[in-house]
């Protein structure tokens, strides 16, 4: 097959369902095995990054880093609303209380004041109640948009990263100087000034440690990635 990305021709790859584009395994940001686990209805139905981040998924923005405190609010705020299902059958069993008030008589003028006292402390709690639920809701707002900017930065940061295998780890390793002579190696200086990002990170169901190098743009990742299939 032909990579529409870099015109690279690949035996196999990863076929976009939303823009029908066939792409190679790096430049659809997924690894052959990662594509093969997702099962044949998730790989029919995968979609490249240019594509998810035209549409993304309102499933995806719901999730994130910041969860917990959503779902903290959200434990709060269903407290106060069992608080508020007792207040209600409180209310309910006032105005029983004073239609009985009514049909015997027999309750004096001090009682009838202690529970306008109480109806009023009632309407009082039902107020905060109402105003807690619109700061929640406004919080949830924040939090969503925010969300999604953090998403969206994310998946523009991974374009410009590129993972190295098969580089054995050694004692005390100098990551910089490691790439150093993997440019010399591929013919293609790699300053330091276009490197955001350089680490080992541990590879699935394996004790070695692959090098994830984040390029400061997606040109120098681009001809990195060129000088490598030359060699």
């Amino acid at each position: 097959m032909l990579c529409f990305d870099c015109n690279a021709t690949c035996g196999d790859g990863a076929k976009c369902a939303s823009c029908s584009k066939d792409k190679c395994f790096s430049c659809a940001n997924i690894t052959e095995r990662g594509f093969r686990n997702l099962g044949s209805e998730r790989r029919a139905a995968w979609t490249c990054l240019k594509c998810r981040i035209a549409s993304p998924n309102p499933s995806a923005q719901k999730k994130g880093p910041t969860l917990e405190d959503i779902l903290i609010r959200l434990d709060i705020l269903t407290t106060k609303l069992d608080v508020l299902s007792k207040l209600i059958s409180d209310v309910n069993e006032l105005k029983m209380n004073m239609q009985e008030v009514i049909k015997s008589c027999e309750f004096s003028s001090r009682k009838i004041e202690d529970f306008e006292f109480k109806l009023v402390g009632v309407n009082d709690r039902l107020s905060a109640l109402e105003d807690t639920r619109e700061v929640a809701n406004c919080t949830q707002s924040v939090v969503d948009a925010l969300q999604q900017e953090l998403n969206e930065k994310e998946q523009w940061s991974r374009l410009n990263n590129v993972e190295i295998k098969g580089i054995p780890l050694k004692n005390n390793e100098n990551l910089f100087d490691v790439v150093d002579s993997l440019g010399k190696h591929l013919k293609l200086p790699i300053p330091k000034t276009q490197i955001n990002f350089i680490s080992r990170v541990p590879v699935y169901k394996s004790k070695d440690k692959s090098i994830l190098l984040g390029f400061v743009n997606r040109y120098a990742k681009e001809d990195f990635i060129a000088a490598a299939r030359l060699k």
